[in-house]
């Protein structure tokens, strides 16, 4: 909840073995708290997430107050996820809690194939098909130029 233009605020989730995603200021017309978001694919399963703000050199690891939070050792995290977050974790100088999600589910997703409506092929155009009209356009613009142009050495 900020109103600095200069504050950055960051998601790390668990998925992206903590790694900062970008959340992008959210503009509402007389709004009375700043709202920042961003649209993350997000794989199976269940993840942890910690928010981190930075302005100028300071960075802080923060939590949303109306969160479900877990402490470090009750993640269900992989090794490779948890020395990422330790090390997150020693360099921010943090040892609070974590935001643990809902289980995401695999059912029924899918990417599609193809995005949109398949573009129409446009039909093969002949250049030279118009040739006696284009030569004709050619050269009244050869000779308006010849006429208005003044060439000097």
């Amino acid at each position: 909840d900020t109103a600095l233009s200069s504050v950055r605020i960051f998601v790390r989730p668990s998925f992206a073995n903590f790694a900062r995603i970008e959340l992008k200021r959210k503009r509402t017309p007389g709004a009375r708290r700043v709202q920042f978001g961003v649209s993350v694919l997000v794989p199976p399963g269940r993840h942890y997430h910690i928010f981190e703000s930075e302005q100028g050199l300071t960075a802080t690891l923060l939590t949303a107050p109306d969160v479900p939070t877990v402490e470090m050792p009750e993640m269900s995290i992989n090794g490779k996820q948890r020395e990422a977050l330790e090390q997150l974790c020693r360099k921010r100088r943090y040892n609070g809690h974590f935001h643990a999600s809902h289980q995401v589910s695999s059912e029924g997703f899918a990417i599609p194939e193809q995005f949109g409506k398949e573009d129409e092929k446009e039909p093969d155009v002949d250049p030279w098909a118009e040739e006696p009209r284009r030569l004709e356009r050619l050269r009244q613009c050869y000779e308006y130029d010849m006429r208005e142009m003044h060439l000097c050495d």
